[in-house]
């Protein structure tokens, strides 16, 4: 099996890729003003305590080995979860949409991404699920994970965001989203998951 054993080579593109996309995001935001440059940032803090939260809590998962590792996470994994919910947020932001709708249209967008994204990573070696699903080899459970991970992060960025501590205490209600969104968003998959795992268990007739 090739699973985690693809040349460094196919790691190392990946991680240039992120980091370069990464720089774009920065380049953006920093134009934006200083609250959209927390934003991108504490995205990035947020998706590496996340995919190590989930790990330890599923073990659903596990990664290959990157060149820049933290705590069993990839570094470009958490750079990843910054540059979607950077673009998905900022994309959502062009439609014109009431706040508390664009978090559904940033988790549409987030999965719009993973449908194609995990599916070839898996095939990479990038990162092994324990247990195959319909998906192509992904289990239906990440994609439930994905949506409430990224609808909530952007309510409760928006949130922030429209709070009192906006403008010069931007960064201050950045960094409590990171302290709240990260035991809430674990908390949530587990009910969220219940279900699917239940059906799971029933075999394929249980799928639809």
């Amino acid at each position: 099996e090739r699973v985690g054993r693809m040349p460094a080579p196919a790691f190392l593109v990946f991680e240039l890729g992120v980091d370069a996309l990464a720089l774009a995001c920065f380049r953006h935001a920093w134009r934006a003003g200083w609250p959209r440059v927390a934003g991108l940032l504490v995205g990035m803090v947020y998706g590496v305590l996340l995919e190590y939260a989930a790990i330890q809590a599923f073990h659903a998962y596990h990664y290959g080995q990157f060149l820049v590792m933290i705590g069993g996470v990839p570094l470009c994994i958490g750079l990843s979860w910054g540059v979607i919910l950077y673009t998905a947020m900022a994309t959502s932001d062009q439609f014109g949409l009431p706040w508390y709708l664009r978090p559904l249209v940033d988790a549409m967008l987030a999965l719009a991404i993973d449908l194609g994204m995990d599916a070839i990573a898996i095939r990479l070696g990038f990162w092994t699920w324990g247990a195959a699903g319909p998906w192509f080899g992904v289990p239906l459970g990440n994609f439930y994970a994905w949506f409430l991970v990224v609808s909530g992060f952007s309510l409760v960025l928006r949130l922030a965001g429209r709070s009192a501590l906006a403008g010069r205490s931007a960064l201050l209600g950045d960094l409590a989203v990171v302290c709240v969104a990260v035991p809430l968003s674990v908390l949530g998959l587990v009910p969220v998951l219940r279900p699917y795992l239940a059906l799971v268990s029933q075999g394929r007739a249980a799928w639809p």
